[in-house]
């Protein structure tokens, strides 16, 4: 496999580490990572043990296994890489692990019921993954910039609508952040900025509209 940093310049390099740091699968443990230490809160009536469980979960299934998958599909050659920048071998890949999703939003709000918050969180972040699946049928969608939008836009919204002023800073650095790794995707020509444009509109609208409608 090709080195992809060897003969590259700085700018390269920080546009790929925040690729990789930010990359969309990161999203859900960041999101109830940055929650769980600036918001716990948002996460009543749990207990801490509750609430470390439950981010370890996050981590398992919301990264660690699509994450595995992903990998399983390079190696029986179903993608060519890990950043899968043909739409056409997005499809597969993004509807399986839309599947862990949802199934895992179907269980943690409508079967377990921790709290409105927690439940708008698990069923916004099954909405943002079908629709980017959904769309990748028809069009190329930045996964990054949906994901980076989500994280902001869940941060804002919980932010704003329930009053967790200590989510201030957590949500400047998403914002921040978030604009570089759309600008570091459109420096690595990954994507146009009309798909990074489809990207962010998918991951505001799901993340703020949920937790406004929903929590």
């Amino acid at each position: 496999m090709q080195n992809p940093i060897k003969g590259k310049g700085p700018t390269h390099i920080m546009a790929l580490l925040l690729s990789v740091v930010w990359h969309p699968l990161f999203i859900p443990p960041l999101l109830f990572g940055a929650l769980w230490a600036y918001a716990p809160t948002v996460f009543t009536p749990l207990t801490a043990k509750s609430v470390q469980n439950l981010f370890f979960m996050v981590l398992i299934l919301s990264m660690l296994l699509p994450t595995m998958v992903l990998g399983l599909m390079y190696s029986f050659g179903y993608i060519d890489n890990m950043h899968i920048p043909d739409r056409r071998q997005r499809i597969y890949p993004f509807f399986v692990i839309s599947t862990f999703y949802i199934m895992q939003a179907w269980y943690m709000a409508f079967q377990l019921n921790i709290n409105p918050i927690i439940n708008a969180l698990y069923i916004g972040v099954a909405i943002l993954v079908a629709s980017i699946s959904v769309g990748t049928l028809f069009f190329k969608v930045s996964a990054h910039a949906a994901g980076a939008a989500g994280l902001a836009g869940f941060l804002f919204a919980i932010y704003s609508h329930h009053a967790q002023a200590g989510l201030f800073m957590p949500t400047l650095i998403a914002i921040v952040l978030g604009s570089a790794v759309m600008s570091s995707r459109l420096y690595l020509q990954a994507h146009s900025p009309k798909e990074i444009l489809y990207g962010t509109l998918l991951g505001l609208g799901a993340s703020i509209g949920c937790i406004y409608l929903l929590s």
